[in-house]
Parts: structure tokens; sequence; C-alpha cells
């Protein structure tokens, strides 16, 4: 039976693959962030005059323009989370932990397709435009991840999933509870825009 308001404490991924949403109990807080580089190209510029500028005369070359900070560019927003899975009853083990345990992992490696793997997760935007000219559905497999209804990550890539296997079975030798941590970035990088879109319940 569901619990009151069970939807602001759960995780929900749903991808392209799976038949069904993955649902895991949320942790009780997390971390995520952005990150800017910056760099200042032009403070090697003049080394050698400076060099020689301070040996001859005591003094620098060096103006503090030549120090000024450039953006070179943003990450994608990388993030680790548990999904807590626990059995609802004895008998739901397979259903509730192993499953969607294993359609987890599946998200972080490729598939077979003959002689050639397949990636797993979605593929670059200039593929996707060359296939939807050709008509082509193979579009990867586009990955959204919901942390209750404060944070929505849509098209993100898991790059890992670590599962914690506490040695407590069923009678049918299946855990009664998994907890795995998930790590997933966002496909690009975030963008103002992008981050409106993120926090949910922002306005």
């Amino acid at each position: 039976m569901a619990l009151p308001n069970e939807g602001l404490y759960r995780i929900t991924l749903i991808a392209n693959s799976l038949k069904l949403p993955i649902k895991a109990w949320a942790p009780e807080e997390m971390t995520f962030g952005v990150e800017s580089t910056w760099d200042s190209p032009l403070a090697d510029v003049g080394s050698s005059l400076n060099v020689l500028t301070q040996a001859t005369a005591g003094t620098s070359s060096l103006t503090k323009s030549q120090f000024s900070q450039v953006w070179q560019g943003s990450s994608p927003i990388n993030i680790t989370i548990p999904f807590r899975f626990f059995a609802r009853s004895k008998d739901s083990a397979r259903e509730d932990v192993v499953n969607p345990v294993r359609d987890l992992m599946k998200l972080a490696v490729p598939a077979d397709e003959g002689l050639t793997l397949s990636p797993p997760g979605p593929v670059s935007l200039n593929v996707v435009n060359k296939l939807a000219k050709s008509g082509s559905a193979g579009i990867g497999d586009k990955i959204d991840i919901s942390i209750g209804r404060f944070l929505r990550f849509k098209n993100v890539i898991v790059t890992q999933v670590s599962a914690n296997l506490p040695l407590k079975f069923t009678a049918d030798s299946i855990p009664q509870s998994i907890t795995a941590e998930v790590t997933f970035n966002t496909h690009t990088v975030v963008t103002k825009n992008d981050l409106d879109a993120i926090f949910i319940q922002a306005r």
C-alpha cells in the first residue's frame, strides 16, 4: 500500500530501454553543483621580456590586465546518489529489489549488436539529427531521473552503478534489500535555462 506523499521521497528513473520505470527510496540528503573553468591566457605573453626586465631593471614588465580571467567552459553536472530498494514482502524481493538493480546496471553497459556493440545512454545531437533526417528510430537510450517532486534531470548518462549486497536473503536466496550507488552526468553542459527546468518547484 502506498504511503501518504511517498512521491516526495522517491527517485524515479525512466528509460527508453526499460518496460517500467525504476523507483527507489531517496536518501536523506544529496549533493550536486555546477562548475566553470577560467584561465588567464595572456599571463605567459611577454614572459621572456619579463625575465630580462627583472634581471636588468629589478622590476616586472607584466601588467594587471594580463592576468584577467577568461571563461574556458563549464562541466556537465555529475551526481552520485544511492537508490535504496526494499522488498515489500518475502515474496516480492525479486520484483522489488533484484530486477531494478539489474536494470540499473544495464544502463551503464553496451548491448550486443552482432559483431558490434551499441553504446549505452544517449547519442550525440549530431547523430540524432542525422538519424531523424533518415527516418531511423534508433536514437540511443533516453534516460530521465526525477528526485522527489523537486529535481528532474533529462537525458542523462549513467556512468557507474555499484550495488551494496547485504547478506540477508529470503528462503529463495534473494536479497531483501539492496542499495545501489548510481553515478550519472548530464549529457551536455548545463545552462541557465537548463537549471530552470531541473528545479521543478522554482519560479
